[in-house]
């Protein structure tokens, strides 16, 4: 991977390292959607609780800040540094973290009635995110053209 270390256009490297970690999340959010996709949303499949926690750690690594008790799927996008040809990834993320959000919540319902209402709310919100995100967003390269 290529990380800028020193660039002669001031904020270069600040704007590396912001597109770095919203592409990381963006991946790891894209992940938990295609294993919940893959699965036809069964959550409790060990690919999708294994993603869903993949996305959770990294949360917590990376916004630690943002956590209140422990690691949400939504935790941090708001602080998160976005130039200005990143906008569609944010996107991309935020409607991700709603099917996280979603999975989230279904996965510590108290009764089966939640969980109903849960799996329904799943469902939708992955449906969107498939529907608005069918192609991954662009994450700009780091490298100049030549």
């Amino acid at each position: 991977m290529h990380r800028l270390v020193n660039s002669s256009k001031p904020g270069e490297v600040e704007r590396d390292h912001a597109t770095r970690l919203l592409s990381e999340r963006a991946v790891l959010t894209r992940m938990l959607c295609r294993e919940l996709l893959d699965s036809n949303v069964q959550f409790n499949t060990r690919r999708s609780g294994t993603a869903l926690s993949i996305l959770l750690r990294w949360v917590g690594q990376n916004l630690p800040e943002s956590v209140r008790v422990e690691p949400h799927p939504s935790d941090g996008i708001d602080r998160m540094a976005v130039p200005d040809d990143c906008g569609e990834l944010l996107r991309e993320i935020s409607d991700g973290a709603q099917v996280g959000e979603a999975l989230f919540m279904l996965l510590t319902a108290d009764n089966s009635l939640q969980a109903d209402g849960d799996r329904t709310t799943l469902r939708r919100r992955l449906d969107a995110y498939w529907t608005n995100h069918a192609s991954a967003a662009p994450a700009p390269s780091p490298f100049s053209p030549l």
